[in-house]
């Protein structure tokens, strides 16, 4: 026996029922998008959904919101790779030397000053901080460091070893002779910058280097 042949008023029902759920899947599709929206288009999309389209389209958002986002999802969903770099676990990411409270100039930073923050690759290749806690610590701050900032290189210096106004011992050496007066240091200095100081006993003003024990010692040239 032959099938029999559909009639017209039967393919237009298909055809009919076929666009309807298009459009239903289309609606939901929107309904999802919009459900991340405040305002009229939220109400305008809860108004033309079909019956029972708002429950299916809350469970497609509920199951949306509970996928873990990982960089497989992000690049199906239409993300660049770089959102996926700025969802990385701090652990994951480089760490750098920051203030851990504002440093302020003449201050020699301790280890107790700095912590660790975690940035982006991007920003630690771009440099100009330093980058390496240890070469932070037992220098001085040139200036003031505001909390949670990286260091530059040039906001640092060596600790002053002579401080002005401050007594120092002055050494004279010259082959065996050594002498030993008292001064006052008429600058600050670290350990190998010139500094002046003034002889209490004479009244004089030596020359000499700054050494790291805090002494200053002056050669014939600087006792003139």
């Amino acid at each position: 026996m032959k099938a029999a042949p559909a009639t017209p008023a039967t393919s237009a029902s298909g055809n009919a029922l076929a666009g309807l759920a298009a459009m239903r899947q289309a609606l939901l599709r929107m309904l999802v998008l919009v459900f991340m929206l405040p305002g009229a288009l939220g109400v305008l999309a809860l108004a033309i959904l079909p019956a029972g389209g708002e429950q299916a389209a809350a469970q497609t958002v509920a199951e949306l919101a509970q996928r873990p986002l990982t960089q497989q999802s992000l690049a199906g969903e239409g993300h660049a790779p770089a959102a996926a770099a700025r969802q990385a676990p701090d652990d994951a990411r480089p760490r750098i030397p920051v203030a851990a409270t504002t440093i302020y100039p003449g201050e020699v930073i301790t280890a107790a000053m700095l912590r660790l923050r975690p940035v982006s690759r991007r920003f630690a290749r771009r440099g100009g901080f330093v980058a390496d806690p240890a070469a932070i610590i037992g220098k001085m701050a040139r200036r003031t460091l505001p909390r949670g900032r990286p260091v530059p290189p040039n906001a640092l210096r060596e600790p002053y070893v002579v401080r002005s106004g401050k007594a120092v011992r002055i050494i004279f050496r010259s082959g065996a002779l050594r002498i030993s007066a008292l001064g006052v240091a008429l600058a600050s200095a670290s350990a190998g910058e010139p500094v002046a100081v003034r002889n209490v006993d004479s009244g004089r003003i030596v020359h000499g280097v700054a050494q790291p024990d805090g002494t200053v010692r002056v050669g014939a040239q600087g006792m003139r």
